[in-house]
């Protein structure tokens, strides 16, 4: 079973995710804030994290860059759908490949469909 991380601190759309990214032998999880991932790393490691950058108290690139210092979880796939703009992205200063960032979405640009897709063709 593949399981998924949703970090979405909308509750709505966290559930519009479950219900477009589930089925396929998927489990999906779904956490309104890092921390509370940080605390279930602890039991699963997820074979795909989807999510948002602007999280409640915690900076999306900070909590990829504490996933990665663990050696259980350094091969997490991660794909980002934010309403945090993609060409305000330092990428001289942060490498995706290090973070497992696979795709990057914008919520006000790019579909659901994109994310589906994306997801599918990882896992």
């Amino acid at each position: 079973m593949t399981t998924i991380f949703i970090i979405e601190p909308d509750k709505i759309l966290a559930s519009k995710y479950s219900e477009i990214l589930g089925g396929k032998n998927r489990q999906l999880v779904s956490f309104s804030t890092a921390q509370l991932v940080v605390k279930a790393l602890e039991k699963c490691i997820p074979d795909l994290v989807v999510m948002e950058l602007a999280l409640p108290g915690n900076n999306g690139f900070e909590f990829l860059y504490e996933i990665q210092s663990y050696s259980d979880s350094q091969n997490v796939k991660v794909v980002i759908n934010s309403f945090v703009q993609e060409k305000t992205i330092p990428w001289g200063l942060i490498n995706r490949g290090d973070l497992g960032i696979i795709a990057y979405f914008e919520k006000s640009f790019d579909s659901i469909n994109d994310l589906k897709r994306a997801v599918d063709a990882n896992v």
